[in-house]
This record gives structure tokens, C-alpha cells and sequence, in this order.
């Protein structure tokens, strides 16, 4: 549980605009989120569902271990890259639909390299979808590539 930090930046406003500063100091091992808990994007979140889904995965990582995953609603991207870095997913591909929440993902995937290669994990062995629905979405991953396992 150690293996992800709480600090978040917080900003109030648009995360089309940049968002909060980052602090690119921190230690490589320290897996870093931003959030915009106060967006009515509900993708800019750090939800509690995702946070246990990511713990369950740190302690039966053998489910996930050299497969191909993808997360449907990734929003901001803690559960995809904890299977990612820590439980030694083959690929994860991370999806979700609005433009902000693709912008804050595609942020903190790059603010989590050094995470990712401290683990272990190649930054390109991560793909993110782009599609502007949900049913967009899945008829182009469905209808393209096979995952070994599927978590939303």
C-alpha cells in the first residue's frame, strides 16, 4: 500500500487550461495523481472504487501478470497503472471519452514514467484510446484486439 502516494495537485479550475503545477522531485517510486475533485468531469476524480480496485490487484496481481488488459473509464488512471507497474500486466491499454479526462490521463501516464520504469514496466507498452462515446469506444477495441482481461 505504500506504493501509492496521496499527494494530489488539486486545481479549481479547467484542465484544459494545464492544470495545478507538478513537483517533478518527488522519488521515482512514488506513483503521483492529478485530480480535479472540484470538475464536474466525474472522470477527473480519484474514486474510492478505483482506489480498491487497485488495491485488490496489488494483492492478487497473478490475475493480471503477462496479460493483455484493458480499463474501461479509466478516468485518471490509478488502477491501470498500478496493474501496469505493479502487478506486471503484459499491456493496458486505458480508456474514458472526454476530452479533459483524456488530457488529465495522457498527463499523468507522462508524470508517471520514471514510476512506471522503476517498476519495471516500458511507458510504451501503455496505449490510451481516444473516441468521443462510449460505444465508439468499445466497437473499435472489440472489433480490433483481444484482451486477456477487461476491468472497469
Amino acid at each position: 500500500r505504500n506504493l501509492i502516494h496521496g499527494s494530489k495537485n488539486i486545481n479549481h479550475g479547467d484542465p484544459l487550461a494545464g492544470g495545478a503545477e507538478t513537483n517533478h522531485s518527488n522519488p521515482p517510486h512514488l506513483l503521483r495523481i492529478r485530480v480535479f475533485p472540484f470538475h464536474n468531469d466525474v472522470a477527473l476524480r480519484l474514486w474510492e472504487a478505483g482506489a480498491s480496485l487497485a488495491e485488490f490487484f496489488l494483492e492478487n496481481a497473478s490475475m493480471v501478470a503477462g496479460k493483455d488488459v484493458i480499463e474501461l473509464g479509466a478516468g485518471v488512471g490509478l488502477t491501470g497503472l498500478v496493474v501496469a507497474g505493479c502487478c506486471k500486466a503484459s499491456t493496458i491499454c486505458l480508456t474514458d471519452y472526454t476530452e479533459p479526462c483524456r488530457l488529465n490521463l495522457e498527463h499523468n501516464l507522462k508524470l508517471n514514467e520514471a514510476w512506471l520504469s522503476y517498476w519495471g514496466f516500458p511507458s510504451e507498452r501503455i496505449s490510451q484510446v481516444r473516441t468521443s462515446t462510449p460505444g465508439e469506444m468499445l466497437q473499435r477495441l472489440f472489433s480490433k484486439y483481444r484482451y486477456d482481461g477487461v476491468f472497469i
